[in-house]
């Protein structure tokens, strides 16, 4: 019995120094999404698109959206439901979206869901997936982003809550974010665009984006879609060439002529996402142009 206070502390230290990590990246989120460059995060692109449903929106990257929405519920988590394992989840994504990583939804078999809850969960994933490959445009990613992180939250929730009403707040989120979503225009040359991960550090897309390149190669390869073309766009670096050679081989290894595959140099007004090639679909076929004249390998 002596010893018992003793390894209850030894347990409490040790408890206090696994969460200390999560609680670090936590605090350093802090300053970046209350800086002037973190409250500015709706204004990555110069111009602001209309919905449908009327009023301007925010464009830009998915990731920097991503980032903010898990930043705040992390810190609803941490500060008022005090439901810690929850706040390091949500730290993590948000600190894998600030860095450009892929940070996808999460998924429905690592909660244990009740089973009557399962079949709405399911479906709204497989909508979300579906959006997030064929309308992650640039006016679409601060819906997209919202989307996400209330379909998360309505998932942790549904684990814990008793009664539906507990989680109805992030379901509406989702619900009505999808909803909210604007269709890209036919021939839009922003869209749809999808970005390419690849390992860490390699010039091998990892095996979710391998997964993607399959599936936009199906696509273009349709009939009816015969006259779409895709342009590959990567951040001017030392494995930028690499990387999008890499997709532009993949794709064709999945059966997609060559010749519906260009490569175009990073705009500025939309610059690719670190450590990702994106992929826009558009609608005219544009000639392949030289490789070496946009790239700089050293």
């Amino acid at each position: 019995m002596r010893r018992f206070p003793k390894l209850l502390f030894v347990l409490s230290v040790f408890t206090l120094g696994a969460c200390s990590h999560y609680s670090d990246d936590l605090a350093s989120l802090d300053g970046v999404m209350k800086s002037s460059a973190g409250r500015d995060y709706a204004a990555v692109s110069p111009h602001d698109i209309a919905p449908a449903a009327g009023g301007p929106v925010a464009t830009g990257s998915i990731n920097t959206f991503l980032a903010r929405e898990y930043y705040e519920l992390a810190r609803h988590e941490n500060d008022k439901a005090f439901d810690y394992k929850a706040a390091k989840q949500y730290t993590s994504k948000a600190v894998s979206a600030r860095k450009g990583q892929l940070t996808a939804p999460s998924k429905i078999s690592a909660y244990d869901v009740p089973e009557e809850r399962v079949a709405d969960l399911t479906r709204a994933r497989a909508d979300l997936i579906a959006a997030l490959k064929s309308q992650n445009t640039p006016e679409n990613a601060a819906t997209l982003a919202k989307a996400q992180a209330g379909f998360d939250c309505w998932l942790e929730q549904a684990e814990e809550a008793d009664e539906a009403s507990h989680y109805a707040g992030c379901q509406s989120q989702f619900e009505q974010s999808m909803a909210s979503l604007t269709a890209p225009a036919a021939g839009d040359a922003t869209a749809p665009t999808y970005q390419i991960g690849f390992v860490p550090n390699g010039v091998v897309p990892d095996d979710v984006s391998q997964k993607l390149i399959g599936d936009i190669a199906h696509y273009l390869l349709a009939p009816e879609n015969a006259s779409l073309a895709l342009t590959l766009n990567a951040p001017v670096d030392t494995t930028g060439a690499a990387r999008v050679n890499a997709v532009q081989n993949a794709l064709v290894a999945n059966g997609l002529p060559p010749q519906r595959v260009s490569i175009a140099a990073q705009q500025a007004e939309q610059p690719a996402v670190a450590g990702y090639v994106q992929a826009t679909i558009i609608g005219a076929i544009v000639p392949q142009q030289p490789q070496t004249n946009i790239y700089s390998v050293q």
